[in-house]
């Protein structure tokens, strides 16, 4: 089971870098924490300008930073489904 649970990980950071996430890690408090970075695609990123041109704030384009934490007993791989949405908007 767990051999199958490593696999579908593998499988999801493989998606993920394909979809250009860039991977890090940070030490907090001597425990080391793990990350993925999306950064909006261009595409997407181009109706955002153009949307805010649309609205007359072609300088108030801000794209926010989200964080998601998983409780314990998950990974990161829970997020997959969630991920190209969040890139999208």
């Amino acid at each position: 089971m767990l051999d199958l649970f490593q696999l579908f990980q593998r499988l999801v950071l493989l998606d993920w870098t394909v979809r250009g996430a860039r991977f890090g890690a940070v030490s907090i408090r001597g425990a080391r924490v793990s990350y993925a970075e999306f950064r909006p695609r261009p595409r997407d990123l181009a109706e955002l300008r153009a949307e805010a041109r649309r609205q007359r704030r072609p300088g108030r384009l801000r794209i926010p930073t989200v964080v998601l934490f998983h409780g314990l007993g998950a990974t990161g791989t829970s997020f997959h489904p969630v991920i190209p949405r969040l890139r999208r908007t």
